[in-house]
């Protein structure tokens, strides 16, 4: 709760309601503003006093969905990491393809074993 800590006078009875809550007491009583004041320093009080709630324990079953849900991530992550390589290895391995009355071509086979190597279609 942001008002636990709040100076009760600069409070509205909006505010006031929702700390008295907080604490579990009731605002039931409280006709003027002065008694949710009062009631609302009383809560301040049950609050400062209260030990920190212990944190939830998950299930197994909220384990095993958060896992599965982070190897989801995963491996589209790795889906997409995966095609953007191959897609510049095609690019890479067109490149070499040799080009009509291209001098400078790469010897004959190599855009074959580049294939093979990563065993991807560059037509």
């Amino acid at each position: 709760m942001e008002h636990k800590d709040a100076d009760v006078t600069t409070l509205k009875v909006k505010q006031l309601k929702a700390l008295i809550q907080a604490a579990g007491l009731s605002h039931a009583d409280c006709f003027e503003k002065s008694d949710l004041r009062a009631r609302a320093t009383a809560a301040q009080a049950k609050l400062a006093a209260a030990p920190a709630p212990k944190p939830k324990k998950k299930s197994l079953m909220e384990i095993h969905t958060a896992w599965r849900a982070e190897c989801g991530r995963a491996q589209a992550e790795y889906d997409a990491t995966k095609h953007r390589y191959v897609e510049r290895f095609q690019n890479f391995a067109r490149a070499l393809q040799p080009k009509r009355g291209d001098k400078n071509a790469p010897p004959p086979g190599t855009v074959d074993l580049l294939s093979r190597l990563g065993q991807v279609d560059i037509s």
